[in-house]
């Protein structure tokens, strides 16, 4: 009998291999498991406040070195910025709150979010959210007392187009404004010279307009032998009495750059002409008829780079005892770093050094040789801050600070001092990045390093003035900025801040403002008031109601452009009325 076939049923592998699935299995799950956490992971630190903060620590640990500092944070914010820039307030919160401020790192991330520094003192930053939430409302920041500033606008008067270099020159209640007219380097230019305004009624008039070829665009103006020397886009050097009419003129040349630096040089009693060259030429010339006195040549160098021979308007010279207690000496930077200091009787060299970024803001004399601290200093185009130090007979620069946060901070404005009752004065820098970004701050400098920072925003190209218009017996700032505006129009703003680093006024102007602003009694009142030009070609005149010390009133110190910090202490304080009759020491 045949037998009948059976059917084989598939009941799972063996006991060892149905094993080996299940740790496959699981194994699987694991590994997708740790993958997913691992990508949670990585997700929060992208995203979260606390993972963005994680992520730049891991990355300032063992950034030594300013450049390296500034390279990290770059990074970081390359990495993280899409994940707190609209949640920045968000951030600055748990920096401050859950971070330890006394750790470095902390502080350079917190100080890259919001552009502030106020070291680990908690209260300042509480001070400092409060007032950033009243002005983003439009509100001024709450100040008691006498420390209240005040500002009411008086006038304004037309004076044609300004920069970074226009002087604004209050003497004995009449301003004179060095004007580029209504046109930057046009030779038909008719509104190119010299403008009077008059301090108390804010009426404007052409005082002087040079007729010899050329740009006609006034490059800078100072006080000279109870009238006025100017420099002029032309080549020509002008000296021009109080009506308006020309005393001497003199032919420099092509590349005259800056506002002139009036000086009795040859101590004869009368008031002298020192002006440069692009290329860092210097000359020196007879207040009485413009006859050269003296011609300091530049030494040659290349003109590849950054070289001396480019840029407009520049002013790099100061005057002061710096490698002598007794003999006067002028200082000359140029654009690609040389600085030198020279005679003032015979223009030669005492020294000389170099910055190899390069400066544009010139230097600013501290004080004397016997002095207390560095007798002058001067800021590069990548954010540093440079003493010049006394050493034997000669002169040697040092870096005192790099205070740049992003990667295209640089420094234009000039530095300025700010006196203090015991030791050396602080130092206050103002850095800036593009023309259109908002990325401007003010710092407060001593020598154990930055005291604050405030956030200005926009664009600080002027130089801040200092001086008590509240009438508390301390220091403001006034600084004046370009600030972006939500139409891409930039438009001006006027910042007062502190001598504690707190903005206690801020206006919005109708146009950006790029020239220093100015503190003084212009109309002899009595009272101070401040002066902005902004890029309309209109000169603003608010009143404080108030008196006070003013330590750098002018855009170059006192009214002979020296940047010397105790003549522009010495002119501060001379009253309206006798203001042209006044002399550096």
């Amino acid at each position: 009998m045949r037998s009948r076939p059976t059917t084989s049923l598939y009941t799972g592998p063996p006991p060892s291999a149905r094993s080996r699935w299940r740790l496959r299995s699981a194994l699987l799950i694991l590994c997708v498991t740790v993958a997913g956490l691992v990508a949670l992971y990585c997700y929060w630190r992208r995203t979260t406040v606390e993972g963005v903060v994680a992520r730049g620590l891991t990355l300032l640990t063992g950034a030594n070195t300013p450049s390296r500092v500034v390279a990290v944070l770059d990074e970081w914010e390359r990495q993280t910025a899409r994940y707190w820039h609209a949640r920045r307030d968000e951030l600055i919160g748990y920096l401050l709150k859950r971070q330890r401020l006394s750790d470095p790192r902390v502080r350079l991330l917190l100080a890259r979010v919001s552009r502030a520094d106020y070291g680990d003192r908690l209260d300042d930053w509480k001070r400092w959210l409060q007032t950033r939430k009243l002005l983003e409302k439009g509100a001024q920041p709450r100040v008691a007392g006498r420390r209240r500033v005040r500002l009411e606008k008086r006038w304004e008067a037309p004076i044609g187009l300004t920069a970074w270099f226009t002087t604004v020159l209050p003497l004995d209640g009449q301003i004179y404004v060095a004007s580029l007219g209504s046109s930057f380097g046009d030779p038909q230019d008719a509104a190119d010279g010299i403008v009077r305004v008059d301090g108390l009624s804010g009426q404007s008039e052409l005082l002087f307009q040079p007729t010899e070829p050329g740009p006609g665009d006034m490059l800078g103006i100072a006080a000279n032998n109870n009238g006025l020397v100017a420099t002029c886009q032309n080549g020509l050097v002008y000296s021009v009495a109080i009506d308006g009419t020309v005393r001497w003129s003199a032919r420099i040349g092509v590349g005259l750059c800056g506002p002139p630096l009036s000086l009795d040089v040859n101590r004869d009693g009368f008031d002298d002409v020192v002006v440069a060259r692009r290329s860092g030429d210097c000359i020196a010339l007879d207040g009485r008829n413009g006859a050269s006195l003296w011609t300091a040549p530049a030494p040659k160098r290349s003109k590849s780079g950054k070289g001396s021979d480019t840029g407009f308007g520049w002013a790099g010279l100061a005057a002061g005892s710096l490698t002598s207690d007794t003999k006067l000496e002028i200082v000359v930077a140029t654009l690609d770093g040389l600085v030198r200091v020279l005679a003032a009787e015979t223009g030669s060299v005492r020294t000389e050094s170099t910055i190899s970024a390069g400066t544009v803001s010139g230097v600013v004399v501290s004080g004397g040789a016997g002095r207390t601290g560095p007798p002058a200093y001067l800021a590069d185009r990548t954010g540093g801050v440079w003493a010049l130090i006394r050493s034997g007979r000669t002169m040697e620069t040092m870096i005192a600070s790099e205070l740049a946060l992003h990667s295209d901070d640089t420094i234009i404005a000039p530095l300025r001092t700010l006196g203090r009752s015991s030791g050396p004065p602080a130092l206050v820098a103002c850095t800036a990045g593009p023309y259109n970004a908002d990325q401007a701050t003010t710092v407060l400098l001593e020598p154990a390093g930055i005291l604050w920072r405030y956030p200005v925003g926009g664009a600080v190209w002027g130089a801040p003035a200092v001086g008590d218009i509240s009438g508390d017996g301390e220091p403001e700032l006034v600084i004046c900025s370009i600030s972006p505006a939500a139409d891409q129009q930039p438009v001006g703003s006027l910042t007062v801040l502190s001598a504690a680093g707190h903005c206690v006024w801020r206006q919005t102007l109708p146009a950006p403002v790029e020239c220093s602003p100015v503190i003084a009694d212009v109309d002899g009142d009595n009272r101070l008031e401040v002066l902005v030009a902004d890029q309309r070609g209109w000169l603003h005149c608010y009143s404080t109601g108030r008196i006070g010390p003013v330590e750098w009133g002018l855009a170059a110190g006192d009214s002979h452009n020296t940047r010397n910090r105790e003549h522009a202490y010495s002119f501060g304080q001379t009253p309206c009325g006798a203001q042209l009759r006044w002399k550096p020491r």
